[in-house]
């Protein structure tokens, strides 16, 4: 398995997610808590992945950049995950006509695009230097 082709694949299929999701919302489609569901068990797989092999393979490196940013990725990721998997978890029908759903939900996609970016242009690359053979 290639490790970053499989993550960046993730990430384009976690974006398209968010782009259909934030369309089912403003129409108020139902369809919405499923998609939803399925973007929660996509982000799941995607935060094992580097929680199993990304970040020990970084973190565990001799380079020193390496060995920080998968140090440093690592434990932003442990927040930023947390509060990803509580939105999901509390993500509910009735949710949807809550006012500040739509906050939490834009709020949730800025977070994940911000992180998504980072990783494919700090991390990603030092990977693929240290470690990938």
């Amino acid at each position: 398995m290639d490790l970053i082709k499989e993550l960046k694949e993730q990430h384009i299929e976690i974006r398209r997610y968010f782009e259909s999701l934030k369309k089912l919302l403003k129409e108020k489609d139902e369809s919405f808590i499923s998609e939803i569901k399925e973007l929660k068990e996509i982000i799941i797989e995607h935060l094992g992945l580097e929680d199993r092999i990304l970040y020990p393979a970084l973190s565990e490196n001799k380079n020193i950049e390496a060995k920080e940013a998968g140090e440093k990725f690592s434990t932003e990721m442990l927040s930023i995950s947390k509060k990803i998997i509580s939105f999901f978890d509390n993500c509910e029908k009735e949710m949807i006509n809550k006012k500040n759903f739509n906050e939490e939900f834009e709020d949730i996609i800025k977070k994940v695009s911000i992180r998504v970016d980072t990783e494919e242009e700090i991390l990603f690359p030092l990977y693929e230097k240290y470690v990938k053979k």
